[in-house]
C-alpha cells in the first residue's frame, strides 16, 4: 500500500477518534450521561486509535484490528443515529459511518493478501 493511502486512512481514522471522544466529553459533561452513547463512542475511538498506531508502525498484521475498528464505527454510528437531534452526536455517527465504509477497503486489501 502506498504512504498516500495510509496517511488517508490514518486521518479518517483521527478524525473519528477526535469525534467520538469529543462526544464522550460532552455526554459526561450533562447531568444524565447516556451510558449506551458513551460506550459506543469510547469503543470506537480505542478501535480507532489502535489502527492508527499499527498504521503508524507499518505493521502489517492490521487486518483484525481494522475490522474491529469497522464494527465499533458501525455501531457508534448506530448509537448516534439515535440521538440525531443534536448536532455533534450527529456529526459524531457521520464520521464514523465515512469511516467504516473507507476502512473496508483497508481490511480487505489486508487481509486477502
Amino acid at each position: 500500500m502506498i504512504i498516500g493511502q495510509i496517511d488517508s486512512y490514518m486521518k479518517l481514522c483521527l478524525q473519528t477518534w477526535i469525534f467520538c471522544e469529543s462526544c464522550i466529553y460532552s455526554e459526561i459533561s450533562t447531568s444524565t450521561p447516556r451510558r449506551e452513547l458513551v460506550k459506543e463512542c469510547h469503543d470506537c475511538a480505542l478501535a480507532c486509535f489502535a489502527l492508527v498506531a499499527k498504521l503508524a508502525n507499518n505493521q502489517l498484521e492490521i487486518g483484525e484490528q481494522a475490522f474491529r475498528c469497522i464494527i465499533h464505527c458501525r455501531q457508534c454510528q448506530e448509537t448516534c443515529a439515535k440521538y440525531a437531534e443534536t448536532e455533534d452526536i450527529r456529526c459524531c455517527g457521520e464520521i464514523c459511518k465515512r469511516c467504516a465504509e473507507q476502512i473496508k477497503g483497508i481490511a480487505l486489501e489486508f487481509n486477502l493478501n
